[in-house]
């Protein structure tokens, strides 16, 4: 069996999803969780319960969204990830929801964990084709002050841990 290593910080969450489903597959690893097995969902207000797979619409409907977990913890990691992100958007403002205003300012700003364990804002370009934006980042922001000041607000070890998703 051919063996790789992959450094999973330089990809973006989707992009991660996206290699770890292929890898799954590759695996020949059976789809999760099965009929009758258990798994942990998040509930709307963040609550984390367990449920057993009966494949009812609703468990349909909540594998498709991802909100499927193997264990407690993994989902309420999710929970602290979706509040650290909710916090750097709600800093950066309308900038996330905006495709023209994010197009139209050319440089946005967002965070990168350093291999000196510091955690910068860094200048990125925007990429337009035929009328759609591409970004290397679930969250950008306008300015470099709104991305230092998501760093001071939310702090280096909770944007470790939940935004670059290293856990030591």
């Amino acid at each position: 069996m051919d063996t790789i290593n992959v450094n999973l910080n330089n990809l973006t969450d989707r992009e991660r999803d996206k290699l770890l489903a292929l890898v799954e597959k590759a695996n020949g690893s059976e789809e999760f969780p099965a009929c009758g097995e258990k798994y942990f969902v998040i509930l709307p207000y963040g609550k984390v319960v367990d449920t057993i797979n009966d494949n009812s619409d609703r468990d349909r409907e909540i594998i498709d969204l991802g909100n499927c977990f193997r264990a407690s913890e993994e989902a309420k990691f999710e929970v602290e990830r979706l509040k650290v992100l909710r916090k750097m958007r709600e800093i950066a403002g309308d900038v996330n929801m905006n495709k023209e205003t994010l197009c139209n300012s050319h440089t946005y700003y967002t965070l990168e964990y350093g291999s000196d364990d510091k955690i910068n804002p860094v200048a990125m370009k925007c990429y337009v084709n035929t009328g759609s934006v591409f970004v290397a980042s679930e969250v950008v922001f306008p300015d470099i002050t709104d991305a230092e000041k998501a760093i001071r607000e939310i702090g280096k070890e909770m944007l470790k841990k939940y935004y670059f998703r290293i856990v030591e």
